[in-house]
């Protein structure tokens, strides 16, 4: 990533010396130190101001290239952290399907739990255990709270989605699961401030929840490699994290 970013820096750098470089000459067929024809002077102008104009719009393309390109992660395999720009970037039915225990604690899920229904039901099959944590749409003043940061919902819709991210996951687990497999919620009167997801204390999401939205999430999204961090790191500090909320 490092040698990446430093060959960009680079490449633009040689590309402004070029410009500057040209500019220069622009300014020496201006003088009356070249003794050129009046057609050679004119033709020289031409090529360089189109090779200008060509240089200039090289660079502008690359700086919204590298600024507003959808997806930036690392690389590395050994990377201890990866950063999506957005939630959606990342393939979540390869984690699903990868994993044999899985946490989560969100809002509503319910979409999400449609768009990856093949996913969990072989996640389920397969023996796999997952522990989900919700709002208790009972409590009217953390609904309230909510309808805050999900303020494209009145918060009878909010209480709704909330409601089908349970009755969806629990249909999945009902109809697919096996006898080693499992599935745990508890509907939480804690205040849920950030997004979680656990697979097999190996990879673990977290997200934030964006209150400037315009239909679709985009907030951004950390994936902690949890077995490639310092051995100074306590790697079930996140378990320890989403297991209050059982309390």
């Amino acid at each position: 990533m490092e040698s990446n970013n430093r060959t960009s820096i680079f490449i633009v750098l040689a590309m402004i010396l070029l410009l500057v470089s040209i500019v220069e000459l622009m300014f020496l067929l201006n003088s009356e130190t070249l003794n050129l024809s009046k057609t050679t002077e004119i033709i020289l102008k031409g090529v360089f101001i189109n090779f200008i104009s060509s240089l200039v719009a090289l660079i502008v393309f690359f700086f919204i290239f590298n600024d507003f390109h959808p997806i930036k992660q690392s690389t590395s395999k050994d990377s201890s952290i990866t950063i999506y720009e957005h939630y959606r970037a990342i393939n979540w039915g390869d984690y699903i399907s990868n994993s044999r225990e899985i946490e989560i604690s969100v809002i509503y899920y319910d979409h999400h739990f449609n768009q990856y229904l093949e996913e969990y039901q072989t996640f389920f099959r397969n023996g796999g255990k997952l522990k989900l944590i919700l709002p208790n749409t009972n409590n009217l003043g953390l609904i309230n709270k909510y309808k805050e940061m999900f303020n494209e919902y009145e918060p009878n819709r909010l209480r709704f989605k909330i409601d089908e991210t349970k009755k969806k996951i629990e249909a999945i687990y009902n109809n697919n699961h096996v006898a080693n497999g499992s599935f745990e919620m508890k509907n939480t009167d804690q205040h849920i401030s950030y997004f979680y997801y656990n697979c097999d204390n190996k990879k673990i999401f977290i997200s934030i929840f964006e209150k400037n939205k315009d239909g679709i999430v985009k907030s951004p999204c950390i994936l902690i490699n949890n077995k490639n961090l310092s051995p100074r790191f306590d790697e079930n500090y996140w378990k320890k994290e989403f297991n209050k909320y059982w309390i």
